[in-house]
């Protein structure tokens, strides 16, 4: 891919020089042109999707620092379920954000764990904590199995049971001020709080 005053335009290269810089194949990519995407304002740390370009990605240090953008080899899309990239097979693979004014949060594809925000021109990318899902308003607990398992108040808990054939999450408070020891997956402050 190579840029022409602003314009994307696709050039073949060799694999061992993927980039071209000012019309020629390099092992380099060149923001000389401005196709390098603008860095995204961090909302949590890890690897996040590009919004407007599927090609590229980022990877967060910090909440509130910009991101550190990358970029897949030619023919290649970011895989927002393994954080790696993949070859591109189907127009689908190509996943980006489009923003509807009449919702608060967009998703990302058929995505559960990352979505947007939209504010004007500017898209703020988010995420889903682990055993959280993007349900079009926002994140909410899925047990990934049977157990107990943290809130984000730490004196609370999620007790996930089955109901049937189905797993379902009971949010559980802590007795006498007391937290959730993750480890151990009980309420605790000296001793452990065992259910009765």
């Amino acid at each position: 891919m190579v840029c022409i005053q602003g314009d994307m335009t696709k050039k073949a290269c060799p694999l061992d020089k993927p980039y071209c810089n000012k019309n020629v194949c390099s092992t380099t990519i060149s923001s000389e042109y401005g196709c390098t995407p603008e860095p995204l304002k961090c909302t949590g740390i890890g690897f996040y999707p590009d919004p407007k370009a599927c090609q590229f990605y980022h990877y967060c240090e910090a909440v509130g620092e910009p991101s550190t953008a990358y970029d897949c080899q030619p023919n290649n899309v970011f895989n927002a379920a393994t954080h790696m990239c993949k070859q591109k097979k189907l127009a689908g693979d190509c996943v980006t954000v489009t923003c509807d004014p009449g919702k608060i949060f967009q998703t990302y594809g058929t995505s559960k764990t990352y979505f947007a925000y939209c504010s004007g021109s500017e898209i703020e990318m988010l995420k889903c904590d682990t055993n959280y899902v993007f349900n079009r308003s926002g994140c909410v607990f899925q047990c990934p199995k049977e157990g107990n398992f943290a809130h984000h108040d730490p004196k609370k808990f999620y007790e996930c049971v089955y109901s049937g054939t189905e797993l379902v999450a009971m949010e559980i408070s802590c007795p006498g001020g007391k937290e959730f020891d993750a480890p151990v997956r009980l309420s605790s402050k000296a001793t452990l709080w065992l259910r009765s």
